[in-house]
């Protein structure tokens, strides 16, 4: 359920919006919700001292006997039913075994929470086929190729090939340079850590304790942009699968790519954008009794197209 937050209760503690807004539920276990991370505000997880301003979003999840003290209130599964829908998700092939989707940036692939819709919920509730699932996964603001299976034992091949490094992934990535002139490496070897920044959100840091990551580059492009200095596009080939880690290696490096709220120490005030600039671009691996592979590639969007040229 999404609460919106109204003139009347601009600048209010969260813990305090929630028990006005809440009925009929104990103040401890609405002070629980907002620890465990079932309270988000914006999309972000916040502590219950937080304040809440006019027209922010405040999602509660739904529980038995709950009311809200006023009409402020939305069905959280038609409102992600409806954006989902509007972001014009793309097939690009089909068959039996499995669909290649060109996944819009700003949708989730997975449903974190009950009764929250992700891209494979919104697959399976239009086609009213429980089998689909997820070959891998993609980060929320990421997009571009990703694969969904319709058969166990398409995404049990796909699964052994992504664990042996058969499955070849590209991504494009349009990086902030800087005063940074120098020539982008060819590769980054280093160990990614998974843990989480003060507000439990995940992130991955370079740490000796972290787990081997190798991706490799090449620049594709480099040009002047006329609100962003010198930037560039990027071809990026993973060699490992970690959490983040195209994201980790090219922000250890100096070079956070464009619009990347989490690793991106720049902050974009003046001139904000709408996505973070990075995508899943080609991809390829083998199908059932099939010695070679196939190979897709999805366009590159519009937006890295427009931000491009302007120079």
């Amino acid at each position: 359920m999404l609460l919106n937050v109204d003139s009347d209760s601009n600048g209010q503690r969260l813990d305090n919006f929630l028990v006005k807004m809440i009925k009929n539920i104990p103040k401890s276990r609405i002070y629980r919700m907002v620890r465990t991370g079932e309270v988000r505000v914006n999309s972000r997880r916040v502590r219950v001292f937080t304040k809440v301003y006019q027209g922010d979003s405040v999602r509660v999840p739904p529980l038995s006997g709950m009311t809200i003290g006023n009409s402020l209130i939305e069905s959280e599964q038609e409102d992600h039913i409806e954006r989902l829908a509007h972001k014009n998700i793309s097939i690009l092939s089909e068959d039996e075994y499995m669909v290649i989707l060109d996944k819009p940036s700003g949708i989730s692939v997975h449903g974190v929470k009950e009764k929250r819709l992700g891209l494979l919920e919104l697959m399976q509730t239009f086609r009213k086929d429980a089998c689909l699932k997820l070959c891998h996964r993609l980060d929320k603001d990421t997009s571009g190729l990703l694969i969904i299976s319709k058969k166990r034992s398409f995404l049990l091949h796909i699964q052994k090939q992504l664990k042996n490094g058969e499955v070849n992934k590209k991504y494009l990535a349009i990086c902030l340079l800087g005063s940074n002139f120098t020539e982008i490496p060819s590769e980054v070897c280093k160990p990614l850590l998974r843990t989480y920044d003060r507000n439990g959100n995940r992130v991955v840091k370079i740490s000796k304790k972290g787990k081997y990551a190798l991706t490799k580059f090449r620049e594709i492009e480099r040009v002047l942009h006329q609100d962003f200095g010198f930037i560039s596009l990027i071809e990026c080939i993973p060699a490992t699968g970690r959490t983040h880690q195209i994201r980790a290696h090219l922000s250890s490096l100096g070079l956070p790519i464009l619009g990347d709220k989490k690793y991106c120490a720049q902050v974009l005030d003046e001139t904000p954008v709408k996505r973070m600039f990075l995508h899943a671009w080609k991809l390829s691996f083998r199908k059932s009794g099939m010695d070679r592979k196939v190979h897709y590639e999805s366009p590159i969007p519009a937006a890295f197209k427009r931000v491009l040229k302007s120079i």
